[in-house]
């Protein structure tokens, strides 16, 4: 049988060269237990000090293997059949995500640059930051907006002594 326990602190060791991860948890009363983490193959997320941490019993007294966390601090947003994952601070405050959902668009968002990358589900691209962004539409029209104001590449004009330009030839 199983039980909760808090994250003290995640540990990086390794038996005859071989990486094997492991996690302090306290299981109330400053009664703590040793751990080792188990993720799934290709994934590198240790967990933080106070996060929720179920760990599965093991052979031998005081012995526990880490087998799932909950971010006691950072609620989910995911509906059902998507994907997100995110890299917290130290002190646990969402910093970088990535969003695979469910219409099948694709996020990519810095919180810490104020940036985001999103592929549309209708093959739209755009990228943003805090002053402006550049946006693709699945026809292939591309807008910029600045601090200036937004542009489009097939609608805008071009200066001139003599007044303002005929808009680009269609299809360059």
């Amino acid at each position: 049988m199983g039980f909760l326990a808090t994250v003290v602190e995640f540990l990086r060791s390794s038996d005859q060269g071989t990486p094997t991860p492991e996690v302090k948890f306290d299981r109330g009363g400053n009664d703590t237990v040793t751990g080792y983490h188990f993720a799934p193959p290709g994934t590198d997320a240790p967990p933080l000090p106070g996060d929720v941490g179920y760990l599965g019993d093991d052979l031998g007294a005081g012995n526990a293997q880490a087998v799932a966390y909950q971010d006691p601090k950072n609620a989910g947003v995911a509906a059902g059949g998507e994907h997100r994952i995110y890299a917290r601070s130290a002190a646990g405050e969402l910093v970088a995500e990535l969003w695979v959902k469910a219409d099948g668009s694709i996020l990519a968002r810095s919180v810490l640059a104020s940036s985001s990358v999103e592929l549309g589900a209708d093959g739209s691209i755009s990228l943003a930051n805090a002053t402006g962004g550049l946006t693709v539409d699945a026809a292939g029209n591309v807008t910029a907006t600045t601090p200036l104001g937004t542009f489009g590449a097939g609608t805008h004009m071009h200066g001139s002594p003599f007044g303002p330009t005929t808009g680009p030839i269609p299809g360059t």
